[in-house]
């Protein structure tokens, strides 16, 4: 699973992001990101 923050918009579009952290969970890995097209009224 992928979790990205203030992505909202971009669901179903391929996007760049920078990975934060990844944690390993019995079900598989759990990776967690930001956006940064999101910051400074970007598009």
């Amino acid at each position: 699973m992928v979790v990205v923050d203030n992505a909202r918009k971009m669901i179903g579009r391929n996007i760049e992001i920078t990975v934060t952290s990844v944690l390993q969970t019995s079900m598989g890995k759990m990776i967690f990101g930001k956006y940064e097209g999101s910051q400074a009224g970007s598009s």
